[in-house]
């Protein structure tokens, strides 16, 4: 896994559902890897949940991985500056009869940013428009014109002008991150004498996926038949 990793609110709030916001500390632990949120990372995740009775539980713990360093929040002025052209770029990219569509979120904007600041070039996105914009911006454009039931035109220049400010990314999910903890033994260690280790990552992904990743079943059934 990659020295530096930005993490969205998805990808925490996934890992929080699913009660395995632990496997962040013990990856830092064993393989060096830093955590940073933005801003409104933390404000979705800890600031405003910790006001809601059905999200407190999990704001207290994503609260004390900050409190801990697990988590490094960095609020550089450069992310505010830089977010304004991403979104500028970002949200001009699809129209529908002429008129934009709205793409990206401050909250990935943000994460887009810092990524770009301190030279990360791994992020966490759970949510799936943020990731097919970078990874496959054709299927994204089929599924907006499937889901919107129109006629979708694309503007190559500014989708280009996107790319090149955010430089090169490769985005994983909690999947991913979950499936690295399998692979050096972390999850293992929490389940000691449990017959089939294929079972643990097996309930893992299905966790995360339906605490809210974009994973589809036959990635799930994939990855297991590896093991």
């Amino acid at each position: 896994m990659n020295k530096l990793l930005v993490l969205d609110s998805s990808t925490i709030i996934s890992m929080a559902s699913s009660c395995l916001l632990w496997v962040f500390k013990e990856l830092k632990s064993v393989s060096g890897v830093r955590f940073f949120i933005t801003p409104s990372v933390k404000f979705e995740t800890i600031d405003n949940a910790v006001n809601k009775k059905r999200w407190m539980l999990e704001a207290l713990r994503v609260k004390m991985l900050l409190n801990e360093g697990v988590f490094e929040l960095n609020e550089s002025k450069e992310i505010d500056s830089m977010c304004s052209d991403i979104m500028k770029y970002s949200n001009s990219i699809f129209f529908r009869g002429g008129e934009p569509i709205h793409i990206i979120h401050k909250g990935e904007c943000e994460i887009l940013a810092l990524s770009k600041i301190i030279g990360a070039e791994v992020i966490g996105v759970d949510e799936k428009t943020t990731r097919l914009l970078i990874e496959d911006y054709k299927a994204l454009w089929s599924i907006l014109e499937n889901k919107l039931h129109t006629k979708i035109s694309f503007h190559e220049q500014n989708y280009k002008a996107f790319m090149d400010m955010i430089g090169k990314k490769y985005i994983i999910r909690s999947t991913e991150i979950v499936g690295s903890a399998f692979q050096q033994g972390i999850l293992q260690k929490r389940v000691r004498g449990y017959p089939k280790e294929r079972d643990v990552i097996e309930a893992s992904l299905w966790a995360l996926k339906f605490s809210g990743c974009a994973i589809s079943e036959n990635e799930i059934k994939r990855y297991v038949s590896k093991i």
